[in-house]
């Protein structure tokens, strides 16, 4: 899927914002749980990345199978300013 490696910047946002709005845990649990379910329905593969912004995330993450990966397919370590630009 054309453009779909800033997925993972996409997911991030919104697990940031969930997690600066949403108190309860219980909740960002749930709202976690289908936003995985979705991005992986839309052939996400890098997830790993995700981790660290919420323990509750890793938690999810960690029983839907993904494992930490702090690298891009090159074996480069990822920066997300690159994606800044995508759409231009």
């Amino acid at each position: 899927m054309a453009g779909w490696k800033s997925g993972v910047k996409v997911f991030t946002d919104i697990v940031n914002a969930v997690y600066e709005t949403v108190s309860d845990d219980n909740v960002r649990e749930r709202l976690y749980e289908q936003f995985i379910e979705i991005f992986e329905e839309h052939d996400i593969d890098s997830l790993g990345e995700c981790f660290g912004i919420d323990p509750i995330l890793d938690k999810i993450l960690k029983e839907s199978g993904w494992e930490f990966d702090d690298e891009d397919d090159e074996g480069d370590l990822l920066d997300f300013g690159d994606l800044e630009n995508d759409d231009q």
